[in-house]
């Protein structure tokens, strides 16, 4: 397989994207559970959280670029 961004594998780029969706929902779940249960705190920091993942950048192409030295 080709390596990409610091020696990643191709295929484990949709295993990290599959875990952050996974970590969202969670928040998300308990954030709702939470509010539910009248935690206002918890949810707060639940939503927080989730915003946090959501904003986490994902670099899914690199380009390396060999300039030549004169």
């Amino acid at each position: 397989m080709a390596r990409g961004w610091r020696g990643c594998i191709a295929g484990d780029w949709r295993v990290v994207t599959a875990v952050i969706r996974a970590a969202i929902l969670y928040c998300v779940a308990r954030d709702l559970r939470d509010l539910h249960e009248r935690r206002f705190g918890r949810a707060a920091r639940g939503l927080a959280s989730a915003v946090g993942l959501v904003c986490v950048p994902i670099t899914t192409h690199a380009v390396r670029v060999d300039l030549p030295i004169r």
